[in-house]
């Protein structure tokens, strides 16, 4: 049974409740954690180490990605993982 840890930042709430809903989905075949991406900042890579698949979940913020998702990704080492994204709107950007 492979281990998925998502890690999600939600500015209203709304990627939150569908980090959420990925999550509870996928924990009928499968262990899913979730965490708050802004929580998750210094041990990142320690977490990801304990996971087979890594989700990440973020709003759109001006057409590009929130600042904090942009520090999470360079604090990250290189892991061979696989990996899945989605993100958030209100409109199309």
């Amino acid at each position: 049974m492979p281990k998925i840890a998502i890690f999600q930042f939600s500015g209203t709430g709304n990627t939150y409740f569908v980090a959420k809903s990925i999550c509870e989905a996928l924990r009928k075949t499968d262990r899913c954690d979730l965490f708050a991406l802004e929580n998750h900042l210094d041990d990142a890579d320690r977490l990801i180490e304990r996971y087979d698949i890594i989700g990440l979940g973020y709003p759109i913020y001006g057409s590009s990605l929130p600042p904090i998702v942009f520090r999470f990704l360079e604090t990250l080492s290189a892991h061979q993982k696989k990996a899945f994204t989605f993100c958030t709107q209100l409109l199309f950007s």
